[in-house]
């Protein structure tokens, strides 16, 4: 993991928090502490599920009818062949960069999140 973008995420988000659960709780409001951990951590959470899901590949079908699609509408307008990438899904799928995956906001969306269980179950 890289500690460095760990801590300016956590940074965000405890700042994130803090302001929530300061205006709710000045409107009363006696879950002002658990809505606002949960309420910060659900976003980075949600936005690490959704670079797993990108990582591993699981909308390459779509995306790629997509791109074949809109190539053989060009290629039948200019009469162009079609990008070797996009001759088949496998292809597609060689041409496409690794990148790494990063799980830093995964676990401090989760942190936040498991932090607003425990707070409302204190």
């Amino acid at each position: 993991m890289r500690w460095s973008l760990m801590s300016r995420i956590l940074l965000a988000e405890s700042i994130a928090a803090a302001i929530l659960a300061v205006y709710w709780w000045s409107s009363g409001d006696p879950n002002a502490l658990t809505n606002a951990l949960f309420v910060a951590g659900m976003p980075c959470f949600l936005m690490g599920l959704w670079r797993i899901v990108q990582s591993v590949g699981l909308f390459n079908i779509v995306t790629y009818s997509f791109k074949r699609f809109r190539a053989v509408l060009k290629t039948a307008r200019s009469r162009e062949p079609l990008p070797p990438e996009l001759m088949s899904l496998a292809e597609y799928n060689l041409s496409r960069d690794n990148r790494r995956l990063h799980y830093e906001p995964l676990v401090a969306g989760l942190v936040f999140v498991l932090a607003s269980v425990v707070a409302a179950c204190v």
